[in-house]
């Protein structure tokens, strides 16, 4: 485990430092010496240091791209002379790809997480002890057939990108074919089947129909949803249908005259909301009264529509 010198607690204001702990044990044991200061509900005090680590890695990766300090730990700014090592906690931008071997029968699991794969690991055994019906259901089989000392694991790719896990894992699932994947026992027939239903829209409809339709278990809908990765397909879907459905919105200033055009509620949303800082969602619902004519403007303009 990586030590934390000269712990930094800072005033969230005035950014300036109200004190300066040699390292990161003597921070944990002020807060834990002055619960009451802090609020502080844990009931053991080694459990304040995992939150002062992911703190300070918080502040420290706004301190490389020269961002503002926001993350607060009991109302203080937490920042650190020593940055946090990756495999040490959960890194906020990265992760990896691991695999699991069974040292006995050589079959082997592919997975991905932002944790240390030890930690990772430990997390499986946990869960395949209670959990049966779990998406890793074949490795968590294996593991209460033998003891922990029949499996090891591996990085097979690190510091990869969190929008990206996603794809790496697919890859190598499809490049290796590990058994212990529900994934790697996708047939071509139920990957055409997933296929038409993702083109003729029935996956919104839920897991549980696609499952119904499919007439399989829906931890395997779990699985090909990740597999077809449908969040970014229904993302794509629900934009397309925003931009076919959207109509030009003119917004006039009522003091001086200036009248604005955007695209769409959204884009007026969005410039409405760096102006006031305020919901985006809201913003769009107050925007759509005004257009209906429930209301004679908003944020100081009017507002109307000209279909496209």
């Amino acid at each position: 485990m990586i030590k934390l010198y000269n712990v930094k607690m800072i005033d969230p204001n005035t950014k300036n430092i109200i004190r300066i702990f040699k390292d990161q044990n003597e921070a944990r044991d002020y807060i834990w010496s002055n619960k009451r200061l802090f609020n502080c509900k844990f009931t053991d005090k080694n459990q304040i240091t995992p939150k002062i680590k992911r703190c300070i890695a918080n502040n420290q990766n706004c301190i490389d791209n020269n961002q503002e300090m926001k993350y607060l730990l009991y109302k203080y700014i937490w920042t650190s002379d020593t940055k946090i090592h990756v495999n040490d906690m959960t890194n906020l931008k990265f992760g990896c790809i691991y695999k699991i071997t069974n040292l006995i029968t050589n079959d082997f699991y592919i997975g991905k997480t932002r944790l240390s794969i030890n930690k990772r690991l430990n997390i499986h055994f946990r869960q395949s002890i209670y959990n049966k019906t779990h998406q890793c259901r074949l490795l968590y089989d294996a593991m209460r057939s033998y003891n922990r000392e029949s499996f090891k694991i591996e990085i097979i790719e690190k510091d990869v990108d969190i929008n990206d896990l996603n794809n790496k894992e697919n890859y190598y699932i499809k490049l290796l074919k590990p058994k212990y994947n529900i994934l790697n026992n996708i047939t071509p027939e139920l990957e055409h089947q997933m296929e038409k239903l993702i083109s003729s829209g029935y996956i919104n409809n839920g897991k549980q129909a696609v499952a119904d339709k499919l007439k399989i278990d829906v931890h395997i809908v779990d699985n090909l949803f990740k597999y077809f990765n449908i969040s970014l397909v229904a993302k794509n879907r629900w934009e397309q249908h925003r931009i076919n459905n959207s109509f030009t919105i003119i917004a006039t200033n009522i003091k001086s005259g200036e009248i604005i055009e955007f695209q769409s509620q959204y884009d007026a949303a969005k410039y409405i909301s760096l102006k006031i800082n305020g919901n985006e969602k809201r913003i769009r619902a107050n925007i759509n009264r005004a257009i209906r004519g429930d209301r004679r403007s908003y944020c100081g303009y009017t507002w109307v529509k000209k279909i496209k």
